[in-house]
């Protein structure tokens, strides 16, 4: 029994020998509990940032075997073979695995995988526009944008005051909300749930200012609207702004002019032709729509406005006709059947309602009636008013004290716009007073018949015409006189103009030193100088210097007032600049950038502007009203060149197209064209949509940029008077045009009428508009003016 027990014994433990000598990997390998972490063994982290490279490893790891890593995706995360450590390379999905093989025999024991997430973080956003400005209830939609434009992060805004102005986390949609000023901003996250605070976060903000806009629209006369603002726009706003329907029919009432309140916020509307009785209109304003019933009705009541006439004189007698609602209906009515009657002892009146008072304290009994040429119980419906008119003196009729009076070359074209300049300097020559002053006629007096003095020649001589002629330095009165009533106008000579500041729009600008630039990067910084009066000098000569002679600086050319400096060939680094105009200096810098041609590449549309005044005074170059378009190849932000535009398209505000290229890295838009020999004509105000196709490198497919400008156009315009409403004979739409209207330019002077677009009907002739050639100084202006407006034969 014993011998065979140890038998049994001894056979047992040569089979447990054997066992255990084919299974020292399960325990020395542990595979159960073995698992990816990064080295010093931390949780390994499954979402990684191109540019930080991350070492893995694991966390049990034995001298008996060996270990190979592997990536699925070598564009979106690399990584070393042996060593396990990660290089992120681009955005994407990943996954790394690694492989344990028996070192002794080199067979494969286990595998482990860990799936990677490759974000690309932000070096900058920007919110895609300039500060702007929106009426209450009116949304704008901000489109930020990432740089590099792959970027993994998230864009989420806010508003520093939501009682001003809301807006949507995610979509950037702006909505104002109440007058004020708020703070849009945006941040580009890591993630949804990152701290708003990162320091890894990058931010752009932007500035809206709500105002309330068109508060209300009031109907005043037959062809009158009084619109109510909450802030002064006689600045800014154009009769072109407008646009007038009758509902129901979609007929159009064309804008004919505005006028301005003192303060600007009550903006007089008149329009060509006079609304329908009881029909519906509606007046849209930037994008928004106001409704309003007119009222044209009978004539229910007569005001007369003439009160006063100078003994002596042949004098109108004015008066006003109201509808049954107040609105003044006088423009329409036929003068014909209003009648006058005049009782007087010692003066008479005309047939077409003048009136002459002999001697000074006359009176005349006067009845103004409204023929309707209806009968009731076989008696006339009329409408009259009975007053009294006396004759004064010519200093007796109320002037009412002078609106203002300034200092100009020439006369304003926009009295509501005027800043009264009141002083004059020793060397100002070509210099004119000008007075803004009703008459007993509620009408302005034209300033030719106005005479001028000065009080004091040794100061100041003035000629009759108002000009003026600097002598010494000192205080003296411009006498301003009109019939028998005179003012006196303070006006200062002063010392001659000197320098006394210079003001940049910008202290720094950046461009890149790339010679693949086509003609170089550049930049522009606007500069003003002021006198010792605090007054802008157009003219003033502007030297600059640059101040860092151990680096060659990108160099510079001065247009006016504009200083535009090119990076091509400049070294890299900051060079300081020196701007000097009198005896007054400024600094300012620019930065030079050199490409890194191993960053990363993004694309940008570059417009030479965003927004361009087409406004042209007497020293303007044309070619300052262009603009450039091209794409530009960015390193890394830096400019490295302009991509060839497979394809370019501009599209004018109406959707047509504008102009084409292809094949080109420029494109250039003339804004104020003109043929040789012939008038400039403007382009059409409002926003224009370029659209640019070009070879994306990257992607090695066509790639498409969308970008916009907006034209304005801040001219004068001439202004069309109806001189007369009948034809002598149908000819065509310009011998009416010639035969009834005045065109008159900012001035006063008379521009001829080129030509004329209408249609010829039996017995009238509707202009539609007319076309004159407007002078400023050697520019000649096509100008089209819109009148809308039917002549009868007579």
């Amino acid at each position: 029994m014993k011998k065979n027990f140890f038998k049994k014994l001894a056979s047992g433990l040569a089979l447990a020998m054997v066992v255990t000598s084919f299974a020292p990997a399960a325990p020395a390998f542990a595979a159960a509990a073995t698992k990816i972490v990064e080295q010093g063994g931390k949780t390994a982290p499954q979402t990684v940032y191109v540019g930080k490279k991350v070492d893995y490893s694991l966390n049990n790891v034995y001298k008996t075997n060996t270990y190979k890593w592997f990536t699925s995706n070598a564009k979106i995360a690399k990584i070393t073979q042996t060593g396990g450590i990660v290089t992120p390379v681009a955005p994407g999905k990943a996954t790394i695995k690694v492989n344990a093989y028996k070192k002794s025999t080199g067979k494969l024991i286990k595998a482990f995988k860990l799936d990677l997430d490759v974000k690309l973080r932000a070096t900058s956003v920007s919110i895609g526009a300039e500060d702007f400005e929106l009426a209450v209830g009116e949304k704008k939609d901000l489109d930020a944008v990432k740089t590099p434009a792959n970027s993994t992060d998230t864009l989420r805004y806010f508003s520093s005051d939501e009682k001003v102005a809301t807006v949507d986390t995610k979509t950037g949609i702006v909505t104002a909300v109440a007058a004020g000023e708020a703070t849009i901003k945006v941040a580009s996250k890591g993630a949804w749930f990152t701290a708003n605070n990162s320091k890894y976060n990058k931010y752009d903000e932007v500035k809206v200012t709500v105002v309330d806009g068109l508060l209300s629209v009031k109907q005043t006369a037959a062809n009158k609207l009084s619109l109510t603002f909450s802030k002064d726009v006689s600045e800014t706003l154009k009769a072109s702004d407008f646009a007038i329907e009758e509902v129901s029919t979609h007929s159009v009432q064309a804008v004919k002019g505005l006028s301005f309140s003192n303060d600007g916020k009550t903006v007089t509307l008149e329009t060509y032709l006079s609304f329908a009785d009881k029909k519906e209109y509606k007046l849209t304003y930037d994008e928004k729509a106001f409704n309003f019933t007119a009222s044209v009705g009978e004539v229910a009541s007569i005001a007369l406005k003439t009160t006063k006439v100078v003994f002596g004189e042949e004098t109108k007698v004015e008066y006003t006709l109201f509808d049954a609602n107040g609105i003044d209906i006088t423009s329409i009515i036929d003068a014909s059947r209003v009648t006058m009657d005049v009782d007087t002892k010692t003066g008479y009146s005309t047939d077409d309602g003048k009136i002459t008072l002999y001697n000074k304290g006359d009176i005349a009994n006067v009845t103004l009636t409204y023929h309707t040429w209806t009968y009731k119980d076989g008696e006339e419906v009329t409408v009259s008013v009975k007053g009294t008119i006396v004759a004064v003196d010519a200093s007796e009729i109320t002037f009412g004290t002078y609106e203002k009076y300034t200092i100009a070359k020439d006369e304003p074209a926009n009295w509501d716009k005027v800043t009264p300049n009141t002083r004059i300097a020793l060397d100002d020559y070509g210099y004119r007073i000008f007075v803004r002053v009703k008459g007993s006629n509620d009408e302005y007096v034209n300033n030719d018949d106005i005479k001028y003095s000065s009080s004091n020649g040794d100061v100041l001589a003035v000629d009759a015409d108002g000009k003026l002629y600097p002598i010494k330095k000192g205080s003296v009165y411009v006498i301003a006189t009109t019939g028998k009533t005179s003012w006196t106008l303070p006006v200062t000579v002063s010392d001659k103009r000197t320098v006394a500041s210079i003001a940049v729009d910008k202290g720094s600008v950046t461009v890149s030193n790339s010679d693949k630039v086509t003609g170089g990067d550049k930049a522009r910084i606007e500069v003003t100088v002021n006198d010792q009066y605090g007054v802008k000098i157009p003219d003033a000569e502007i030297l600059v210097t640059p101040q860092n002679s151990k680096l060659t600086p990108p160099s510079h050319r001065v247009e006016g007032t504009t200083i535009i400096f090119n990076g091509l060939g400049a070294d890299a680094g900051t060079h300081a600049f020196t701007i000097e105009a009198g005896n007054k200096r400024y600094g300012v810098t620019v930065r030079v950038l050199e490409v890194n041609d191993k960053a990363s590449t993004t694309y940008q549309p570059l417009l030479s502007t965003n927004n361009l005044d087409t406004v042209i005074y007497e020293d303007t170059k044309l070619d300052s009203k262009n603009i450039t378009i091209s794409v530009g190849k960015y390193k890394g932000n830096v400019l490295h060149s302009y991509m060839e535009m497979k394809d370019v398209t501009v599209y004018k505000p109406n959707g047509d197209v504008l102009v084409t290229g292809a094949g080109i890295e420029t494109l250039t838009v003339e804004t104020t064209p003109q043929v040789s020999g012939q008038a400039i004509k403007k382009l059409p105000t409002g926003r224009y949509k370029v659209v640019a196709k070009f070879d994306n490198e990257i992607t090695n497919k066509v790639d498409e940029k969308t970008s916009y400008f907006t034209i304005r156009d801040t001219q004068v315009l001439p202004t069309v008077k109806v001189e007369k409403l009948t034809i002598d004979t149908i000819g065509t739409p310009l011998d009416a045009a010639v035969e009834t209207l005045k065109v008159r330019d900012a001035n006063g002077n008379e521009l001829p009428i080129q030509s004329a677009k209408g249609k010829v009907l039996t017995n009238q002739v509707l202009i539609e508009n007319v076309t004159v050639i407007n002078k400023v100084g050697d520019h000649e202006i096509e100008t089209t003016l819109t009148l809308n407006k039917p002549f009868y034969l007579k």
